[in-house]
């Protein structure tokens, strides 16, 4: 079920600027200016997914453990949250070159070159999102044992 909600609430919701550019766009007629999809959307969607992966990890209770033992819980959150943390700078670095290009009108980045890579740290934030939503689930599991 958290699945389910994960999906619903997290990737569709951030989702929701590529699919609402596109729906745009169709009903647009295609006019000249008009794009079909924007780095900018896809880096948002990233951002979405790597915020979710914070909140997630963060509802982790942290277990007493025995003496001794690894606390794999504080483990997996520190990394994941580390890991989420880095890819939130790396989004937001094309995100502010971007943003400088529309409000100056030059490129500074090549846009196939902004394109290509926020669909990348776009489809990397999505996996690592599962990810963390399969440990996080393993981790409660583990947890109520």
């Amino acid at each position: 079920m958290r699945i389910i909600r994960w999906l619903i609430y997290t990737v569709l919701v951030g989702a929701l600027p590529i699919l609402v550019r596109i729906l745009v766009y169709l009903i647009s007629n295609h006019l000249p200016n008009a794009v079909c999809f924007s780095p900018v959307d896809i880096v948002f969607f990233g951002l979405t997914l790597n915020i979710s992966n914070i909140n997630e990890v963060s509802s982790l209770k942290n277990q007493k453990v025995k003496k001794g033992e690894v606390d794999v819980i504080s483990n997996y959150k520190d990394t994941f949250s580390g890991l989420s943390t880095l890819l939130i700078i790396l989004l937001a670095i094309p995100l502010g070159a971007l943003y400088l290009g529309e409000l100056t009108d030059q490129t500074i980045i090549n846009q196939t070159t902004a394109f290509i890579g926020a669909i990348a740290l776009g489809v990397l934030s999505l996996v690592f999102s599962s990810i963390v939503m399969y440990n996080v689930l393993k981790l409660q599991k583990y947890g109520n044992n």
